[in-house]
C-alpha cells in the first residue's frame, strides 16, 4: 500500500491537483445538510455524464453564502467517516507535510491544508454497501493433500452448520445460495454470520452459517468485539487461518486470496484455475455485504476495517471533479 500513496504523491506533486473525491460518510437522521444543499441547487445541474454502467453523475455548484453556512454550523459538531480513500487522504496529509518542509509552516487557509471529499449521509436510501467475494487458493503443502468436500465439510462442522445446495447448474447453485442469504439476513434479518461455500475441484455448493457467537470462539478473541462481529473477520481469521491452515504472510507472498465484486466472474475463474492446476485447490466463498453501521463501529472505536470489507456503491468517477492547487490561494472558513 505503500507504493499506491507514494504514486499518488508524486502524481499530486506534479500536477498540483487532486484528481478524486475521498468518499466519506456523516449521520443526519433528518436528512439536513442534504435538504439545506438541495435548496441552493438550480433545477438543471451544471454538468451531466454517463458511466460505463449506465449511472448518471450530475454536478450542482452551491454558492448561496446563507446556505453554506447552514451547511457549515450543521457540520460543525458531526463526525465524517472515511469510506473510500484511505490513500488519497494519507496522500493529502503526507503532501501538504511536503510543502511545509519546503516552505515553511503554512497559513491556515493555504490549499494545502485541505483536501477534496464527497460526503453522503449514512441514511441516503441510495447507498449501499456490495459484499467483496473471496477466491481462496489452498496449496496442496499447507494440509496433509487436499481436501475432500467431505473432509473439508467435517472441518468445518466444529464451528458451522453445513447445508448442501442441490439440483442445478453451478450457476443455480450460485444464485440460490446468494438468494437464501439475502433471505435470511433481510428479510429475516437474522443476525448469524452466514457464507456461501463452492468447492470448483467437486463442483459442490454449500450454506455455511455460523453455530455460536464470535465472541465465544478463541480463534477469534485476539480481535476487539467491533471486529469479531465482521463477516470478513471471520472468514480469515477462524476459516482462512485457523480451519485451513493459511497463514496472512503465505497469503500475501503467493497471492492465495483474490476479491472480486461479481460472483459470475468468481466463478468462472474458478472453475477454469481448478481445470488448469492439479498442485492447489480453488474455494469460493460468497460474501454478504458489510452494514454501514459496522463501519462506523469500528470508526468510532479507532480501529481500521480489513482489508477489502467494504465496496460502497454508486462508485465516483475519477477526474469528473479537479481540486487545483493553487499556492496563493486561500480556502475555508474566513
Amino acid at each position: 500500500f505503500d507504493t499506491v500513496t507514494a504514486d499518488r504523491l508524486r502524481l499530486m506533486d506534479t500536477c498540483q491537483a487532486q484528481f478524486s473525491q475521498i468518499f466519506s460518510l456523516y449521520s443526519d437522521p433528518e436528512m439536513e445538510i442534504m435538504t439545506a444543499l438541495e435548496a441552493g441547487c438550480s433545477e438543471k445541474p451544471f454538468y451531466e455524464v454517463r458511466d460505463a454502467d449506465g449511472g448518471i453523475h450530475s454536478i450542482w455548484p452551491v454558492t448561496d453564502k446563507d446556505i453554506l453556512a447552514r451547511v457549515q454550523e450543521l457540520f460543525k459538531d458531526n463526525a465524517v467517516y472515511i469510506a473510500d480513500g484511505h490513500h488519497r487522504y494519507k496522500t493529502s496529509l503526507q503532501y501538504s507535510q511536503l510543502i511545509k518542509d519546503r516552505q515553511g509552516e503554512l497559513p491556515a487557509q493555504s490549499p494545502y491544508n485541505y483536501t477534496m471529499m464527497y460526503l453522503c449521509p449514512m441514511e441516503d436510501p441510495g447507498l449501499k454497501v456490495l459484499p467483496t467475494h473471496r477466491l481462496v487458493t489452498l496449496p496442496d503443502d499447507v494440509l496433509p493433500g487436499l481436501p475432500s468436500m467431505d473432509e473439508l465439510a467435517d472441518m468445518l462442522s466444529a464451528y458451522f452448520r453445513l447445508e448442501e445446495i442441490t439440483g442445478g447448474s453451478r450457476e443455480i447453485f450460485l444464485g440460490e445460495v446468494l438468494a437464501r442469504m439475502e433471505e435470511e439476513i433481510l428479510v429475516k434479518q437474522d443476525k448469524s454470520t452466514m457464507f456461501g461455500l463452492y468447492h470448483a475441484y467437486e463442483d459442490r455448493c454449500f450454506l455455511l452459517t455460523l453455530k455460536k457467537r464470535a465472541s465465544e470462539i478463541e480463534a477469534l478473541s485476539h480481535r476487539p468485539p467491533a471486529l469479531q462481529d465482521l463477516d470478513v473477520v471471520i472468514l480469515s481469521d477462524l476459516v482462512v487461518e485457523n480451519v485451513l491452515g493459511l497463514k496472512y504472510e503465505r497469503i500475501e507472498h503467493d497471492n492465495l486470496v483474490r476479491y472480486f465484486a461479481d460472483p459470475d466472474e468468481a466463478l468462472d475463474v474458478a472453475v477454469k484455475e481448478c481445470v488448469e492446476c492439479e498442485n492447489s485447490l480453488e474455494l469460493l466463498f460468497l460474501m454478504n455485504n458489510t452494514k454501514v453501521s459496522q463501519v462506523k463501529r469500528v470508526a468510532d472505536e479507532q480501529l481500521i476495517m480489513p482489508h477489502k470489507a467494504t465496496y460502497f456503491y454508486p462508485k465516483l468517477l475519477t477526474g469528473l471533479l479537479l481540486n487545483k492547487l493553487i499556492a496563493d490561494e486561500k480556502v475555508g472558513p474566513a
